[in-house]
């Protein structure tokens, strides 16, 4: 039972972090859009290109941590997987 608990959990985690960097995406899509309309209907754009810059930033920040998160996890499937070079060789001798 303790294993599938464990799943549980490592699925809602990552459905999390996917959720996040949709809603991030979504946002971003929508603060552009947000920008354009607002710079179409005031004729001002001296504050569009700080909003934009943040926007990227928050982007950026989103996708960066989310490309990290999953290379931890390869790289630790990868190495729980990976058998001991020690015990084939033992085997081997046997």
């Amino acid at each position: 039972m303790d294993k599938n608990k464990k799943k549980d959990e490592k699925k809602w985690l990552w459905e999390f972090s996917k959720r996040l960097v949709v809603a991030c995406s979504i946002f971003y899509f929508l603060g552009i859009i947000f920008v354009c309309a607002i710079m179409c209907i005031s004729g001002d754009v001296s504050a569009i290109p700080t909003l934009i810059d943040d926007l990227h930033d928050m982007l950026k920040v989103c996708i960066f941590g989310y490309f990290a998160k999953a290379g931890v996890e390869n790289a630790l499937k990868i190495k729980l997987n990976t058998p001991d070079p020690t015990e084939t060789e033992d085997e081997n001798e046997e």
